[in-house]
């Protein structure tokens, strides 16, 4: 299955949600999933098969609004083609939303 996971900030580094988005992923990816992490900022976790990290830019971006920033999340994501989007609380187009 090919997960799309989005959040502001993804870096296992930083620890609460971030560290837990790594390990969320890192199931994922050891039961055989394709996963894409969709951020503003992503820290570099190259090496693991199956994960694909992409920074489109902070949340301010465009017109410098939360708004502006879900609407280029949604647009990144209507090209990864994912079959389950799990967005963290920054966007408005998902399948499962945990704020």
């Amino acid at each position: 299955m090919k997960v799309a996971l989005t959040l502001d900030r993804f870096d296992p580094g930083r620890g609460g949600l971030e560290h837990w988005a790594w390990q969320w992923t890192t199931w994922l990816l050891d039961r055989g999933h394709q996963v894409h992490v969709v951020a503003a900022e992503a820290s570099d976790v190259a090496g693991r098969a199956g994960l694909t990290v992409q920074a489109i830019g902070g949340p301010t971006g465009g017109d410098g609004t939360r708004h502006a920033f879900a609407e280029r999340m949604a647009e990144h994501l209507s090209r990864v083609e994912a079959d389950v989007v799990h967005d963290l609380g920054v966007g408005w187009q998902c399948d499962i939303l945990q704020p």
